[in-house]
């Protein structure tokens, strides 16, 4: 996922020096799928966690 950015964030770097490679990937993180949505059955089996240890899971 961050390869495939690589090229979009070094065209903006190219566009001016006040935005780093990192801000870029923060500011346009869904645009490049960095962060992936959780999925139902991760948040079923997190509230089972949670029913069955009392402690939320760890992410």
């Amino acid at each position: 996922m961050v390869f495939r950015s690589l090229y979009h964030s070094a065209q903006a770097l190219l566009r001016g020096p006040q935005q780093t490679g990192v801000a870029f990937w923060v500011e346009h993180h869904r645009l490049f799928a960095l962060v992936k949505t959780v999925r139902k059955r991760q948040r079923k089996r997190d509230t089972q966690f949670e029913e069955i240890w009392g402690i939320p899971a760890l992410r």
